[in-house]
């Protein structure tokens, strides 16, 4: 047997033993790794694999008809290296199969791919709203809400959208905001953004004591954001002033009576 076959044979085992691991959607097991392996880790198993599993490197080889599934498996094993090297992604991903343990890799790959395209939309709302385009900031935010319902943010500045938007009836509005708010608070109960645009419903709404609620729960979750605070410096202010004004204002009116005698 010529070396070449026999180097053949053994990478043909491996892809399909990688293809097999592929409805896993383990990427641990697909880059044969532990599942606490440093970063390290998963890049010496990632380029061991890359070096045999490289369309260039298949290329020289004999796979009796597993090209296919050749590309499958590194397309597969790139993925895994990529997730796995990015702290944020692998602790998505970790946090997903721990959730759904049984689904496979496409359901998951389905699934990133539509929190990448809400946080696509989700961005373009953001230049619409600076632009003030409100109808199209709303229109990009109900997409990203759609795609990813997960994240209070987007159904925040949904709601935001809507309430600026003058086209619409003001009670309308003010009412569909608040309803996207309070999906907000009910989907990420621990983000500061969902009480902090709830208050600035009860501010347009005239509801100083429940705008002040939602701007301590804001910054009980998060103390150093810096809109909740400035609005809650804001709301003090003005009733000082508002306080201040009735005490002069009747101090006022009594010299005046005093005067006319």
């Amino acid at each position: 047997m010529e070396p070449h076959e026999t180097s053949s044979k053994t990478l043909s085992e491996l892809i399909q033993e990688k293809y097999a691991l592929l409805k896993s959607g383990d990427y641990f097991a697909l880059l044969g790794i532990p599942r606490d392996a440093d970063l390290s880790a998963v890049r010496n198993a990632y380029f061991a694999l890359a070096k045999v599993l490289h369309p260039d490197a298949l290329s020289r080889q004999r796979l009796q008809g597993l090209e296919r599934e050749a590309v499958e498996v590194f397309k597969a094993v790139t993925e895994a290296y990529t997730t796995l090297t990015d702290r944020k992604k692998r602790a998505e991903y970790e946090a997903e199969t721990r959730a759904a343990p049984d689904r496979t890799t496409g359901e998951m790959r389905a699934a990133r791919d539509r929190t990448q395209e809400a946080r696509i939309f989700f961005h373009k709302g953001t230049l619409f709203l600076q632009r003030r385009v409100f109808q199209d900031a709303e229109a990009c935010f109900r997409k990203a809400a759609d795609l990813d319902p997960a994240t209070g943010r987007y159904f925040c500045y949904l709601g935001y959208a809507i309430m600026q938007n003058e086209a619409l009836p003001p009670a309308r509005r003010l009412e569909e905001a608040r309803q996207w708010f309070q999906k907000a608070v009910e989907v990420s109960t621990n983000d500061h953004e969902p009480y902090y645009f709830m208050s600035l419903y009860y501010k347009a709404a005239g509801d100083v004591d429940k705008q002040r609620q939602c701007l301590q729960d804001a910054l009980a979750i998060n103390p150093r954001h810096v809109e909740s605070r400035r609005e809650l410096r804001l709301l003090a202010m003005r009733q000082t002033r508002g306080r201040s004004s009735g005490f002069f204002g009747g101090f006022q009116s009594l010299l005046n009576r005093f005067k006319k005698r």
